[in-house]
């Protein structure tokens, strides 16, 4: 194949991709006339279309952002409520053991896996009364975990008063894990699940002020994704909002 026939199959290649996306922006009303004459072609641009297109795009747009934003709030939420669960188990262990350094450093410790559900913002599903029970055993597994290489380390320790005295064991965990369970479940489960249906209300508020603005502007399609994800909100807080029944949480 010579250079001078490749280059006229380029060529008839880019014009039918051209004239392939000439007619799509045509059906699509971008552009409202084409106009091929002597001086080439004279194409108009519909510009009522395009900034009907353009306010869609910044509607949409801003919605994402402010439902991204949602999502950090509740996020942000279970952290705090995770450190804020370190205090609480460290009155917890207060009774149970006598060194004030081990308590910070084992109650900061036992946060982690808190953490990390946190970061996953899985809970409107989690903590659905026919869910969150698995959870929280997964959980307090992991807890215990952190529990027992703490314990270990701890063993082999020296006091940080006394270099010459090791650290005292610490009390096994079979007695402790029912209060720390206790506590998560109080403190930390039942105000991230509340907090997760305020996020879902805030969210139903936001796509219902789009609506009529998708409306105005002849966007059926984000019209229906708005009701789909009003829908989709409205089913989880009636599933978080479910009464559990014995055993479920």
């Amino acid at each position: 194949m010579t250079a001078e026939i490749l280059k006229i199959i380029l060529i008839g290649a880019f014009a039918n991709i051209a004239l392939i996306l000439l007619i799509i922006a045509i059906k699509s009303g971008w552009i409202s006339n084409v106009i091929i004459g002597k001086g080439g072609v004279d194409i108009r641009v519909n510009k009522k279309e395009v900034k009907r297109l353009y306010d869609a795009g910044t509607t949409k747009y801003n919605q994402d952002t402010k439902i991204l934003e949602y999502d950090e709030e509740l996020r942000t939420f279970a952290i705090e409520k995770s450190d804020k669960l370190r205090r609480t188990l460290a009155i917890e262990f207060n009774s149970k053991i006598l060194c004030i350094g081990t308590i910070r450093a084992l109650s900061g410790g036992l946060r982690y896996p808190l953490y990390e559900a946190a970061r996953s913002n899985n809970f409107k599903e989690k903590l659905r009364p026919e869910n969150s029970r698995e959870y929280l055993d997964t959980i307090t597994k992991e807890i215990i975990e952190e529990y027992k290489i703490f314990a270990i380390e701890r063993e082999m320790s020296y006091c940080g008063n006394n270099s010459e005295v090791k650290c005292p064991n610490l009390p096994d965990i079979d007695g402790l894990i029912d209060g720390v369970r206790d506590k998560i479940i109080s403190n930390w489960a039942i105000p991230i699940r509340n907090k997760n249906k305020e996020i879902c209300r805030k969210k139903i508020e936001l796509y219902e002020k789009n609506i009529p603005e998708y409306r105005s502007l002849g966007d059926e399609v984000n019209v229906k994704i708005a009701e789909d994800c009003i829908k989709k909100n409205q089913e989880h807080i009636k599933a978080l909002d479910r009464k559990p029944e014995p055993g479920e949480f």
